[in-house]
């Protein structure tokens, strides 16, 4: 695993880099990076329609989306916009998101200081965890900030 941390922008990494963001259970997207996602993907009527259909209660995991030529993985880490995640219900969401990155043959992750924006997640903390998931994967993680 290795991990690149710079400033710049998420969507200007390429196209072979699947992006993963947080999100709350209710799909409500309205603000922070996850606003800028639905702007550019389009995701939230997908999500919302793929938990509805499935009957998929609250919990901390994973959903793929793919719209506009990207694959999106979106981290459920909490029930409701307006909560803030546990550590533990992120680590559960982030087990996920090692879980279906090694089942899909992801080699190559974009994200943003995930759970670190209005989610007020300490970085330090995040990427701690973040390295110690990935530690034996065979996987390029680029961070970026503004």
């Amino acid at each position: 695993m290795t991990i690149n941390e710079e400033k710049g922008n998420l969507f200007d990494l390429p196209s072979d880099y699947v992006l993963v963001h947080c999100i709350s259970h209710d799909c409500a997207l309205g603000a922070g990076i996850a606003a800028e996602f639905e702007k550019r993907f389009r995701i939230k009527s997908i999500l919302k329609e793929f938990i509805q259909i499935k009957k998929i209660p609250y919990y901390p995991h994973v959903i793929w989306t793919h719209t506009a030529g990207r694959f999106v993985l979106n981290m459920i880490t909490k029930e409701k916009y307006w909560h803030k995640p546990t550590r533990e219900d992120f680590e559960l969401a982030l087990d996920d998101l090692v879980e279906l990155c090694e089942d899909s043959n992801v080699h190559k992750l974009g994200m943003s200081r995930i759970g670190c924006g209005l989610d007020r997640l300490q970085w330090s903390w995040v990427k701690s965890k973040i390295e110690e998931k990935f530690a034996d994967m065979d996987i390029e993680i680029q961070v970026r900030y503004l």
